[in-house]
């Protein structure tokens, strides 16, 4: 979805902010056991725009250890930097984190859901993690700039 804009609204002001570029991806639910994901960081919030950095508890079902092989995502101006991703044991539980490195500008808004490739014995399999959310909180004198400028 290209063009997509957030609207603020304050009293009769309203603002519509650009998000840029928004994709869908729709997953089909696997006919095969796959991790689970027990907890994780739904987001953060910051004065300032960085790259995000994710965390995931995964239960690793299988009766073989899992090898977390990759994490891939389509976020414009962000990509992996490092996965720190120990072997997950039959029946055990460990924290997946994904550091991010940013490659363009920074935006003020990130949703990503990444998609996590693993091993359990032999086997190759993928599946989608929850979604995090990192919004940079314009400050207040920022905001009533903006909204005085009136729809955009």
């Amino acid at each position: 979805m290209n063009n997509a804009y957030l609207i603020v609204q304050k009293e009769n002001t309203i603002k519509k902010l650009p998000l840029e570029n928004v994709i869908f991806e729709i997953y089909r639910r696997p006919d095969h056991p796959s991790l689970e994901i027990p907890d994780y960081i739904i987001g953060s919030i910051g004065p300032e725009p960085s790259s995000p950095m994710l965390r995931y508890a995964l239960h690793n079902p299988f009766n073989d250890s899992v090898k977390i092989l990759d994490v891939v995502f389509e976020v414009p101006g962000l990509r992996v930097l490092k996965l720190q991703a120990p072997i997950i044991p039959p029946q055990g539980e460990a924290n997946l984190t994904i550091i991010t490195e940013n490659t363009t500008r920074m935006g003020r808004l990130y949703i990503i859901r990444p998609m996590i490739i693993y091993k359990a014995g032999s086997l190759r399999y993928s599946m989608p993690a929850g979604a995090f959310y990192y919004a940079t909180v314009p400050d207040e004198k920022e905001l009533s700039s903006i909204l005085a400028r009136g729809e955009g």
